[in-house]
């Protein structure tokens, strides 16, 4: 009887440790927020995100949220939580990484026949490193996609300009990033990779700075491969899973001296995982005003 009666305690207590973790898992967005909101660094105003669901009919809901519950409260406008698309961005990922290597072998074969060539025939004028990023006159921007986007996105993350972007398509936000780095090079800040910004980034056809991969050893495909001089890097569907997710929304609410004020707020959630530490970080506009957030799960 005295056993039973330990064993049922312990079960007791242990319900009680897994019920608040289970209770964790379910929507990543769910439940309620706060943090600060600032302008400028330093002078910061404090939030509160609440995001709730709406039942919209059998089996389905809608996500809903509110700024700053209480008296003055606003509720939120054209509300979306993106995952990552891990299976588009595994296959881009793949695709661009199968190509890559393809392209090596060619460019190997490709010397080696040249190589067999040159000895009986005079020297060929010296030619731009097949493997270059760019060739003269070539740019990338919004909509180009492939192996140079991917390993553009590597050398803007290595540079420290995130683009949340790893797939070799070339979005909203590889511009962002392209922008930024631009503005801290004193470059045309256009979001567009030309001659100019490639060199600074160290990807011009001139000197040949972006490399093709390794082809991988057995084993390895499908998941995350790069060569060290830049190639694209694959993840596995894991590793996709645990990019951001993509927040938006706008509120219409009054600012400090009671204008009416409409607010576009982009952010990101980072952080997922067993440990239920969650973070949104992101930027907020407010006509020509620029600010940051950084919210916490409560």
């Amino acid at each position: 009887m005295q056993g039973r009666t330990i064993r049922m305690v312990c079960a007791i207590g242990l319900l009680a440790i897994a019920l608040p973790v289970f209770a964790q898992y379910g929507h990543p967005l769910k439940g309620s927020w706060s943090g600060d909101w600032w302008l400028v660094k330093g002078q910061n105003n404090h939030i509160l995100l609440d995001f709730n669901f709406v039942a919209s009919g059998y089996g389905t809901t809608t996500l809903t949220g509110v700024y700053n519950p209480g008296p003055d409260q606003a509720p939120m406008q054209k509300l979306t939580l993106t995952p990552p698309d891990v299976i588009t961005a595994g296959k881009s990922a793949i695709a661009a990484r199968d190509a890559a290597v393809a392209k090596q072998a060619a460019d190997s074969a490709a010397a080696a026949s040249a190589g067999a060539a040159a000895k009986t025939a005079s020297p060929a004028p010296a030619t731009p490193p097949a493997s270059a990023l760019l060739k003269p006159g070539e740019v990338l921007s919004v909509g180009s996609s492939g192996p140079n986007v991917a390993a553009l996105q590597k050398k803007l993350g290595e540079a420290g300009f995130s683009t949340g972007e790893t797939d070799g398509n070339f979005g909203k936000g590889t511009q962002s990033a392209v922008t930024s780095f631009q503005k801290s090079k004193n470059l045309s800040a256009d979001g567009v990779i030309g001659p100019a910004t490639a060199s600074a980034l160290g990807l011009d056809a001139s000197k040949g700075a972006a490399e093709t991969p390794k082809t991988p050893s057995a084993g390895t495909a499908g998941t995350a491969s790069a060569g060290r001089g830049g190639a694209p890097a694959v993840k596995d569907n894991i590793a996709i899973a645990t990019d951001p997710w993509m927040l938006h929304f706008e509120v219409d609410t009054k600012d400090d001296a009671g204008k009416p004020v409409h607010y576009v707020v982009d952010g990101k959630m980072e952080n997922l995982g067993a440990a239920y530490t969650r973070v949104i970080t992101g930027t907020w506009k407010a006509g020509t005003k620029v600010g940051n957030f950084k919210v916490v799960r409560n």
